[in-house]
């Protein structure tokens, strides 16, 4: 029928407003602000990846001040276009990547101009929790990812792999989070623009004309049951097309196409629908369930994930902070 590959399922993994990171608070005290964190609370965030040669942690916090925590870095440029309704943002303008802590349960992230994320978080009692299951969820059931080297996760599981939160350790776990408004995020180079296999141009015409017949063939014949919804239009003189799943608002980066300067070239679709932990799981699930052409990495990946929206944090409180940090066998990046 065409030559997209969609892989419109909900696979995003949860990137969290900056790297910061935290959870409950401080234990230390400070001043009240007017919501309910105190100022001078730093949130933490500790983060395990696998690069090309070793694989390690990141660890970083931002701080609490008058209810807000702010970016301080001096190159604040967004570094990509980004279009909405009301405005096209270049690559040279300035994030803001400021954001509004109401209470620990709810942020406003401030990206660029009045385009913002509101999140909502669930706050989690860390004591005696397995601090490992924590940092790499599924890792122990599972197996690690296979995109990376793992030396230094497997010694941590090998020699604390059972050590445990002490009391008073919380974390953040997001539950779900919700753009004020759709935005395409794209760049101009030359392996962004949209082409067919052969390296031949794609006409904006013709990549939406195959989006308007692809979407009823998808819903007809998605074997999972999801439903998917065909979005285009035009703002500030750019046309566009995407297909995104409706619980999630996930689409693919092969649905999505803006045309710039009379060139076309592939997009990110942020979607103003609310995307939920809780669903995404469901449909791993689901998917898990009814497959019957996954391969065994790709089912331990899908376990790996839901184990990451069901025990893993993106933001720790002080306590927990600091019974990571004095664990000898974890391997730092930084």
């Amino acid at each position: 029928m065409n030559n997209k590959i969609v892989t419109l399922l909900a696979l995003s993994t949860v990137s969290i407003l900056t790297a910061c990171g935290g959870g409950g608070g401080s234990d230390s005290g400070g001043s009240t602000s007017s919501n309910s964190v105190p100022d001078g609370t730093r949130y933490y965030s500790i983060t395990y990846s696998q690069e090309n040669h070793s694989d390690g942690f990141d660890g970083s916090y931002e701080e609490v001040k008058n209810g807000q925590i702010l970016d301080t870095r001096t190159d604040k440029s967004v570094g990509a276009y980004i279009l909405t309704s009301s405005r096209l943002y270049t690559p040279k303008d300035n994030e803001e990547n400021h954001i509004q802590v109401h209470s620990l349960n709810k942020w406003t992230y401030t990206w660029i101009g009045n385009l913002k994320k509101e999140v909502n978080f669930e706050v989690v009692n860390l004591s005696g929790v397995n601090i490992f299951d924590t940092l790499i969820p599924g890792a122990r059931t599972e197996g690690f990812s296979t995109d990376g080297p793992n030396f230094n996760g497997q010694y941590f599981l090998n020699n604390d792999g059972n050590l445990k939160f002490p009391a008073g350790s919380q974390c953040l776990r997001v539950v779900s989070q919700k753009y004020n408004q759709d935005a395409f995020v794209f760049n101009t180079t030359d392996e962004d623009r949209v082409t067919y296999s052969d390296g031949s141009t794609y006409s904006f015409e013709d990549y939406d004309a195959e989006n308007k017949d692809f979407i009823n063939y998808l819903n007809q014949t998605d074997p999972y049951g999801f439903q998917y919804k065909y979005l285009s239009g035009n703002w500030q003189g750019i046309p566009w097309t995407t297909i995104y799943e409706v619980d999630s608002g996930v689409s693919s980066y092969n649905t999505t196409a803006v045309k710039y300067q009379n060139q076309n070239y592939h997009a990110d679709y942020n979607s103003a629908v609310e995307w939920k932990a809780a669903n995404e799981i469901k449909q791993y699930e689901i998917i898990l369930n009814k497959s019957t052409s996954l391969t065994e990495e790709q089912r331990k990946s899908m376990r790996r994930s839901i184990a990451e929206l069901k025990l893993g944090c993106v933001l720790f409180n002080e306590s927990a902070a600091k019974a990571v940090t004095s664990i000898a066998s974890i391997s730092w990046n930084n």
